[in-house]
């Protein structure tokens, strides 16, 4: 173990193990300039595809996940 390796916490290793979001995880670890726009794109489509497959029921779902992300988000942004 190098003395510049940062831990990874648990929850972050065990989302590596899925078999395709952690393949893209791990490019977005890696490169995050190259990969990160590819992977917000990704998501972006599943959720389209969901809302189009389920209608809004899948956008309700997707909204009531969003609500403690963003209140993390501006907890995070207001802290400073």
């Amino acid at each position: 173990m190098f003395a510049h390796t940062i831990k990874t916490p648990t929850l972050l290793r065990l989302m590596r193990h899925i078999p395709i979001l952690g393949g893209m995880l791990r490019e977005v670890g890696r490169d995050p300039h190259r990969a990160l726009p590819l992977f917000c794109l990704n998501v972006g489509l599943f959720m389209a595809l969901m809302i189009w497959l389920f209608g809004i029921a899948a956008a309700a779902v997707y909204a009531f996940v969003m609500v403690p992300v963003m209140f993390v988000f501006l907890y995070l942004v207001g802290s400073n």
